[in-house]
């Protein structure tokens, strides 16, 4: 039985054996089919792989681009939202010191109008009397037998005298003057301030990035608020709510005024530039109709010269 076995098994691996060598000499019978078969096939899928791989590639660069613009515009948008905040805050600022500033100029001329006044009344006076005293000494009026004569020139000094030394008296107790420096020193501050002010909203119109926003506000917050906050507190020592009340009404008319008066000058040029414009049209449709005209009939309108008779 054992024998038996082997000799199938051993038939059994002969016949593969044959199968094989036949299938290898099918193979190498016909060897045109599987190499012309599989490069197509190949190079087909290399394509549709390569072609995807390209698809994908596009739409991813695509997609990059859409992100990277719509982050430039998220950051153009927050730039330019901030710059409006910021210089919204800047203006409001620079309005409200230019409001005070206006208003301690007003108190500022009140101030000066007494003042100048109550020093020429002293000029005056002083004047007035010296005169009265050297005409009393010159012509002896005090020793006229006329009782009122004497007592009016002996009066008037007095009451003159008496009216310098109260004026001066009332302007030192007052201090006109040392209010006066310190609302000049207001004034000028003020000025100073407003200019800085000014150059910061300069400053925020040519920001293009954050980081310059943040460079300008931090020299913002360090240097021009400070002097800002010193001088609207100088300002407010010099002025009263009273004050306020008072000239405003002032300060809104001569704004109205001011704005009605540049309007009327913006409509003006307007008018004077039209005129000139229509002027030169008008000059211009002149020379080309000479222009136009023949030569024969452009001669007939040139002054003629009178001919000279020869004797």
């Amino acid at each position: 039985m054992e024998d038996e076995g082997s000799r199938s098994d051993v038939e059994t691996s002969a016949d593969d054996s044959t199968a094989g060598e036949t299938g290898l000499l099918d193979v190498e019978s016909n060897p045109g089919e599987t190499g012309e078969s599989n490069p197509d096939a190949n190079t087909q899928f290399m394509q549709e792989l390569h072609a995807s791989m390209t698809q994908v590639h596009e739409e991813a660069v695509k997609e990059h681009k859409e992100r990277v613009k719509d982050i430039e515009h998220e950051k153009e948008s927050s730039i330019r939202q901030s710059k409006y905040s910021f210089a919204r805050h800047v203006q409001a600022k620079l309005e409200k010191i230019s409001l005070r500033s206006n208003i301690v100029r007003f108190k500022y001329d009140s101030y000066k109008r007494w003042h100048d006044c109550v020093n020429i009344g002293i000029i005056l006076a002083s004047t007035a009397l010296t005169v009265i005293e050297t005409v009393k000494a010159e012509l002896q009026l005090t020793k006229t037998p006329d009782k009122g004569t004497n007592s009016v020139f002996t009066l008037i000094p007095v009451f003159l005298a008496t009216m310098t030394a109260v004026a001066a008296s009332m302007l030192k107790f007052k201090r006109f003057q040392e209010k006066m420096e310190e609302m000049q020193k207001c004034i000028e501050k003020a000025i100073m301030v407003m200019f800085q002010l000014k150059r910061v909203l300069e400053d925020i119109r040519h920001v293009n990035s954050m980081e310059e926003l943040d460079k300008i506000r931090e020299n913002y917050s360090k240097n021009t608020f400070d002097l800002y906050s010193k001088t609207q507190e100088e300002m407010e020592r010099c002025l009263k709510y009273s004050d306020l009340v008072e000239h405003m009404e002032t300060y809104h008319a001569l704004t109205l005024e001011y704005q009605q008066a540049e309007y009327e000058f913006e409509i003006k040029t307007a008018r004077l530039a039209e005129c000139k414009k229509i002027r030169l049209n008008d000059g211009e449709e002149k020379k080309s109709k000479d222009a136009e005209l023949p030569e024969d009939t452009a001669c007939d309108k040139r002054p003629k010269k009178k001919r000279r008779r020869c004797c």
